[in-house]
């Protein structure tokens, strides 16, 4: 008989992290699951790690190198769940998640997807950085056209049917892959969330999140997929408009593509003249490389 929840952990070279996730796993009160972790060309010994679970579990071989978007829709493909819930490599759950959530999904099945919130946990010492409460629930598609209030992939339980319907993620994108999804989900049906924070979202320099061009190219295309919806003259489109190319312009200064990331700056000015955070971007911008990785460098030593 198939499990109920299918977990997808797409993983990499990360055996010690990935092993931890798995134990948050095994540690949930709702035992009705099955862990599908997609090796996504490991050349440690996650396979070793791996051969020691004895509960159901599925491990999808792809070629290696498909990245964290095509990892998790092969962990969509091979999973055998009504539901399928996600958890990176590197975060862990906190033991009621997936029964405070699977509990909320079959009490509104119309529901696109559950998430929950989320603790940041410094990775070296465990400290909690901060503690991110949900606070958007039911037609939230606009809301997130605007930016990702769900955040995290690990706080996501979607129905299989709703993933097939709208095509999983889009393995194309170097980053906000989950963004990208939530908005297609988002768009037919409603969400809702479990507001106590169950997951730890780890916060280490290897995370994507840290790489700043992989950022401004899934930022991209977010504002691509934003453009296609608002517009300047709609209710707050200038403004929503101009958020995106802020921070695609901010992106692309810190990785280094100072012409691009001006123009982007300007026109988040064009679009919302009273934002003053582009003109604190644009004075070490249009000083140059030098000046700019020098506020870059100024900024990390004084932990901004």
């Amino acid at each position: 008989m198939a499990p109920l929840v299918s977990v997808v952990i797409p993983t990499r070279d990360r055996r010690p992290m990935l092993m931890r996730a798995v134990e948050s796993v095994r540690a949930q009160t709702f035992e009705d699951f099955e862990i599908v972790v997609v090796d996504d060309g490991s050349t440690d010994d996650t396979t070793e790690g791996l051969a020691a679970l004895r509960e159901p579990r599925r491990w999808p071989p792809t070629a290696g190198g498909v990245g964290g978007g095509g990892a998790r829709n092969a962990g969509i493909a091979a999973a055998t769940g009504r539901w399928v819930a996600f958890l990176d490599d590197d975060d862990a759950w906190l033991p009621s998640k997936l029964e405070r959530q699977v509990e909320m999904l079959r009490a509104h099945p119309q529901l696109g997807l559950v998430y929950c919130g989320y603790r940041e946990v410094r990775q070296d010492d465990g400290q909690v950085l901060t503690i991110r409460e949900p606070s958007h629930r039911g037609d939230i598609f606009r809301v997130l056209l605007e930016r990702n209030v769900i955040g995290t992939t690990s706080t996501v339980v979607a129905p299989r049917r709703v993933l097939d319907r709208v095509g999983g993620f889009n393995p194309t994108l170097p980053s906000n892959q989950d963004w990208d999804l939530w908005i297609r989900i988002a768009r037919d049906a409603p969400v809702d969330f479990v507001a106590a924070p169950l997951v730890d979202y780890s916060v280490h320099p290897a995370r994507i999140t840290e790489n700043m061009r992989a950022k401004a190219e899934g930022r991209r295309h977010i504002l691509a997929v934003v453009r296609r919806e608002i517009t300047e003259d709609m209710p707050d489109g200038k403004r929503i408009l101009a958020e995106h190319h802020y921070w695609l312009g901010h992106h692309l200064c810190h990785a280094g593509d100072l012409a691009e990331g001006r123009r982007h700056l300007f026109e988040a000015l064009r679009l919302n003249p009273r934002d003053r955070r582009p003109w604190k971007l644009l004075g070490p911008a249009l000083a140059g490389p030098a000046v700019y990785g020098g506020l870059l460098r100024l900024k990390r030593r004084l932990g901004r």
